[in-house]
């Protein structure tokens, strides 16, 4: 028995497809098969099921537990081995949302790089959910995610308290609020109330959004459920809907930073309010309890507290639109 071979067991027992793990790890399937048989002979039991559709047998599923245990043990004390020898070589994986990963990366990875150039690094974009689930399996080193709960076996950290807004062009108050429209934006400046905009089209998330979750909430207390223009389940055409005065949408403080070149300069930005309260769809620095993390992932953290600590000290009642390159 070695770790190659348990490692490739590993990733077999992810995926559950001969092809799909062969092309994915770059070998070909002739030598993860034998990686294979060669842990059953070692073993003297079957691992996989191999009918219509692999799966584990019982005997499986009890190696592939163990095996992920191993392998998160072997990095870990690789990770020391590293530091102790003074090595500025390493692989960092690291977790985020796909518009969270190009907000933050650009900014961060010409530092890290800087001080880290023979750290490899694996981006994997997810969910919040999904990147938990692999924060605790062991499978990342850090993840940017929006928590529910803390599970016990995490260390979280809150990066940033992103507020969220209501974004309505000036041409769509005009169409639908032409009367009152300076009075609706005088009271809307310190937060807005979704009752007061019930006659506007929206651009919402998808429940499967904890953002467009939240939002949800702002609907009901307002009694009323929104005129959908676009559903989706990401934010990332918010700001062309906003801009073209298709209809509102919400973004984060984050959101807006990252499309400040993309915002029509007649947008009005206004806090939405839940209760009264500000809304804010807080963002945390997720990591496992238990892991080593050697002084390249604690770089990496580092950057990543600098550049949320800035985000979070822009006061967005003074956006210049004109010059996004402040940000």
């Amino acid at each position: 028995m070695n770790l190659h071979s348990l490692y490739y067991f590993n990733e077999l027992a992810k995926d559950l497809n001969m092809t799909r793990t062969a092309e994915r790890l770059f070998i070909s399937q002739q030598t993860l098969s034998n990686h294979i048989l060669r842990l059953e002979e070692y073993y003297g039991i079957k691992l996989f099921t191999r009918n219509h559709k692999m799966s584990l047998t019982d005997a499986g599923v009890y190696l592939r537990d163990f095996t992920a245990n191993l392998l998160q043990q072997d990095k870990r004390i690789r990770d020391i081995f590293f530091d102790l020898k003074i090595q500025e070589r390493g692989f960092l994986r690291f977790g985020a949302s796909s518009l969270r990963a190009s907000n933050c990366l650009p900014k961060l990875l010409p530092h890290f790089s800087e001080k880290f150039p023979n750290v490899e690094i694996e981006l994997i974009n997810e969910n919040s959910d999904a990147l938990q689930k692999k924060i605790i399996q062991g499978e990342l080193d850090l993840a940017l995610c929006v928590l529910n709960d803390e599970p016990p076996t995490l260390q979280t950290e809150l990066l940033l308290q992103d507020q969220i807004y209501l974004c309505i062009s000036e041409k769509l108050l005009d169409k639908y609020y032409y009367k009152n429209k300076e009075e609706l934006k005088q009271k809307s400046l310190s937060g807005v109330h979704l009752e007061n905009f019930s006659e506007l089209p929206y651009f919402v998330m998808s429940i499967a959004n904890r953002l467009g979750t939240v939002i949800s909430k702002c609907f009901e207390e307002a009694g009323y459920s929104p005129k959908v223009y676009l559903r989706a389940k990401y934010v990332a055409l918010s700001a062309m809907v906003c801009s073209n005065a298709l209809a509102a949408c919400f973004m984060t403080q984050m959101d807006l930073i990252s499309s400040l070149s993309n915002i029509a300069e007649d947008v009005n930005i206004f806090p939405l309010l839940y209760k009264n309260e500000p809304l804010y769809h807080n963002l945390y620095l997720v990591r496992h309890k238990k892991c080593y993390f050697p002084k390249y992932v604690q770089y990496f953290s580092s950057l990543l507290h600098d550049y949320f600590q800035s985000a979070s000290a822009i006061d967005m009642s003074h956006i210049y639109l004109e010059h996004p390159d402040q940000f």
